[in-house]
């Protein structure tokens, strides 16, 4: 007898480069529904909004910490 363990299909990561906040998140397609895997967001500070270098430095950071701190799979 076989058993089938139902995994899901995870959905690539989104990711959303704001004005004021960076936000990821990432779904699962499982048999009859879609779930939430696994969410990350951080304000930009003021001072870093208007300063290409600094904020690309900064979601930069953010973004490889925010994969690292939530389950994001892939």
């Amino acid at each position: 007898m076989a058993i089938k363990i139902s995994r899901g299909k995870t959905l690539p990561i989104g990711v959303d480069l704001g004005t004021s906040a960076v936000k990821l998140v990432q779904l699962r397609l499982m048999e009859e529904t879609t779930e939430l895997l696994a969410v990350g967001c951080s304000d930009i500070p003021r001072p870093v909004r208007n300063d290409p270098p600094r904020r690309l430095e900064f979601l930069a950071e953010r973004i490889r910490h925010a994969l690292k701190a939530s389950p994001f799979k892939g």
